[in-house]
């Protein structure tokens, strides 16, 4: 792809000046790049120019698509950090605005006519490091839509300051809008907010060594160009000198490693007192912490996906035989379900190629002093990676892998899973998240159903054994279900659409409103208001309960704080050397502080709990909500069975699903009946134990279509079919049967 077909935006962070300061990632960058380039400077403390930095960079690109004469392609690279990565965000969501504002227009002038072409055809790529829009701007719309073919974001997990908080899709501050077109993934990584863009010491210089070369592959994957075609170098924490960073697979697998065994200094210079650095608030572990398995799998080893599928490609039977149970993996023929002992020969050039990696290994206690397996046999979850990570980021490095027809589809079906999954991830969390300004404080109605949806979910892709096409159709039927059963129970959660969304994206029907709806919201509504009125006065009226909640939370932070603060390093230990004394008075400090931070903490919980009166109230509304479901479920006995069915999940709903179904012949048929094998995967009360079921349908074939197309999609609605019970509950002998539709 030519220079010219390819615009690149680079957006640096608060109070950064290209022309002043210290050298980071993104100045280098953006002094070597070659081609357009617009490099936006970072907004002051407050954040006041982001609106005209903004205006400037949308600018910046329509100048160039209006001076840009290739018919084909067009992408917009945009990296930045912190307050400059929300711009790119905001940038994108501008000119996305303003392509669909010139096609809803009509009569056009030629100018217009030529710049909405232009637009139809720009892709964007975002690469953000740590985007965080500041106090006043993480709900802006703007700020939070993800409009872009592709997006990285890397997370500092380490940053704690409260007007710090991450743009991120789990936080609900981040919204792909169109999961079909958006490939997202959020990279986890140790240290605080600018730890990966620039080296600060010789001990915490693997988060660049990382973010370095993914960037430059990103970028020059799609398009940017820099000088004589080689990576910027990079500045050290020393000022003076530079390095090169190598991109081979072995060694970046090496800087992994040699992140990990850097994770304590990344850690204390996270916790470190500096209270002139920020707002003068208490600091708490990002949230981030709380979730990392939905990030990434085997947390406890990995840091992130990227790790992950290096590791993956790089050393594939190592990473098969601990991480997916040995489990066949049909794209590296020869180099999965291996025998202990070539296993362990492929870690011996892990301790020659990536001796980090090789000591992070022994220190997760998954390999001997002598580099020997530790397990007896394979560990992990029966789940192959997906690559996709790779895909976006370091593309040239699956051009060796050349995958045929089996393989591509294997791929593609792990993909399709992954889509799924962490379109439900998102989902849930943000219906966690999305609270209104008037219940801050309170868990939404829901919150525990999303919650156990969600580990739900991550269960049957980590330790269920059946293929990925039939794990994918089980979590479908899983939140058909869960959708279902809300909405029989009369409930207005906001729940029941995110989750018919996430069927839809992932080629579902949604579910569909029950019978009795307008009964069924009368009820719900006076309950809720009769919950209301629980909570308003159990929490001493809004205004109240509030304040003694955020004092609660405050109270709450000073005691952790104090007590991290308290706790000495492991080297302030070693320190210490052999005088008693010391020892004896840093201990008699530990207990000091640490008591007074759990005085703190314990006043703070009393004070979050509004005195006592919080447990009465949960247990006020959670008697509501009793009493309001047996009233919803007592409308018809039919209703009531169907919702004690899926409640106990005795029985899946009339769930839609679509299945592709090959044709015995291609001939025409004009008008005669075509035999047709279907494998339909049963689910209880058949207990068909995951076998395929084969059956015989005859198709009968109308003129017009003339049976042209080898594959035809129908739809199947599994019905249950029992003669003896007149409500329609299942019996012990109960049969499915498939109505088949178009």
């Amino acid at each position: 792809m030519s220079t010219n077909t390819t615009f690149t935006l680079i957006a640096l962070g608060t109070s950064q000046k290209y022309h002043k300061g210290d050298d980071n990632i993104l100045k280098s960058f953006a002094a070597a790049c070659v081609g357009p380039i617009h490099v936006i400077d970072g907004p002051d403390l407050l954040g006041r120019e982001v609106a005209d930095q903004t205006e400037a960079g949308v600018k910046s690109i329509i100048g160039w698509l209006m001076s840009n004469e290739d018919e084909g392609e067009l992408r917009a690279n945009l990296t930045g950090f912190s307050r400059g990565a929300v711009t790119c965000v905001r940038i994108a969501n501008r000119l996305n605005a303003l392509k669909n504002d010139l096609e809803a227009k009509t009569g056009l002038n030629p100018e217009d006519k030529k710049l909405l072409d232009k637009l139809k055809r720009l892709e964007f790529n975002l690469f953000l490091v740590d985007p965080v829009a500041g106090y006043t701007a993480k709900g802006d719309e703007e700020a939070q839509l993800i409009r872009a073919r592709r997006c990285i974001t890397i997370l500092q997990r380490d940053e704690r300051r409260r007007d710090f908080k991450p743009q991120a899709t789990l936080e609900g501050r981040f919204k792909v809008v169109d999961p079909q077109k958006t490939s997202m993934i959020e990279l986890p990584m140790y240290g605080n907010h600018s730890d990966s863009i620039k080296e600060k010491s010789e001990d915490m210089d693997s988060a660049p060594h990382i973010l370095w070369p993914a960037l430059y592959s990103f970028l020059t994957s799609h398009g940017s160009t820099f000088e004589h075609d080689e990576m910027p170098d990079m500045a050290t924490c020393e000022d003076s000198t530079t390095t090169t960073i190598s991109t081979k697979n072995e060694d970046l697998c090496n800087e992994f490693g040699r992140h990990h065994l850097q994770r304590e200094k990344y850690y204390n210079y996270g916790i470190r007192l500096n209270p002139v650095d920020s707002l003068p608030t208490f600091r708490v572990p990002r949230k981030i912490n709380q979730h990392l398995k939905f990030y990434v799998r085997d947390s406890d080893f990995f840091i992130n996906k990227l790790e992950q599928e290096l590791f993956k490609i790089t050393y594939p039977r190592t990473f098969n035989y601990l991480f997916e149970m040995n489990k066949e993996d049909p794209r590296f023929l020869g180099k999965s379900a291996s025998k202990k002992e070539q296993v362990e020969a492929e870690i011996k050039k892990i301790k020659k190629h990536s001796p980090a990696l090789y000591e992070h290994l022994k220190r997760s206690n998954k390999i001997n002093e002598d580099g020997i397996l530790v397990a007896e046999g394979p560990t992990g979850s029966p789940l192959l990676e997906s690559l996709s990570v790779v895909q976006m980021i370091y593309p040239d490095k699956l051009i060796d892998l050349s995958f045929d027809a089996a393989q591509k589809k294997c791929n593609d079906d792990l993909r399709e899973l992954e889509k799924l999954t962490l379109s439900i991830y998102r989902l849930t969390f943000l219906y966690q998240r999305g609270k209104s300004s008037l219940h801050l404080f309170k868990k939404r109605t829901e919150d525990a159903r999303a919650q156990t949806i969600r580990n739900d979910v991550l269960k049957i892709v980590e330790e269920n054994k059946e293929p990925e096409n039939i794990k994918r159709e089980m979590i479908l039927r899983l939140i058909y279900r869960e959708a279902m059963y809300l909405r029989l129970t009369g409930s207005k959660s906001q729940l029941i659409e995110l989750l018919d969304q996430a069927l839809k994206e992932n080629g579902a029907e949604p579910t569909s409103a029950p019978e009795n709806e307008e009964i069924l919201n009368l009820i719900h509504e006076g309950f809720q208001l009769i919950d209301w009125g629980v909570y308003f006065i159990a929490t001493g009226g809004y205004v109240g309960g509030a304040v003694l909640s955020i004092i609660g939370t405050f109270l709450g932070d000073m005691g952790n704080r104090i007590k991290e603060l308290s706790i000495s390093t492991p080297k302030d230990k070693a320190s210490t050397g052999n005088d008693n004394s010391s020892r004896l008075g840093s201990e008699i400090r530990e207990k000091f502080f640490s008591s007074i931070s759990e005085g703190f903490i314990a006043i703070g919980k009393i004070f979050k709990m509004h005195f006592g009166l919080k447990l009465l109230r949960e247990e006020a509304r959670a008697q509501i909500s009793k009493v309001k479901d047996e009233s919803i479920v007592s409308l018809t006995i039919e209703q009531k069975n169907k919702i004690q069915l899926i409640a106990s999940k005795e029985v899946e709903p009339e769930f839609v699903s679509k299945i592709s179904i090959e044709e015995a012949s291609p001939q025409k048929s004009e008008g005669k009946e075509v035999e047709a094998k279907i494998s339909i995967e049963e689910t209880p009360p058949q207990k068909s134990e995951g076998k395929e079921v084969e059956a015989k349908i005859s198709i009968k074939e109308t003129p017009p279509q003339r049976n042209e197309r080898k594959a035809n999609k129908m739809v199947f609605f599994p019905q249950y079919q029992n003669e003896s019970t007149p409500n329609g509950t299942p019996t012990e002998n109960a049969s499915r049967h498939y109505i088949m539709g178009g």
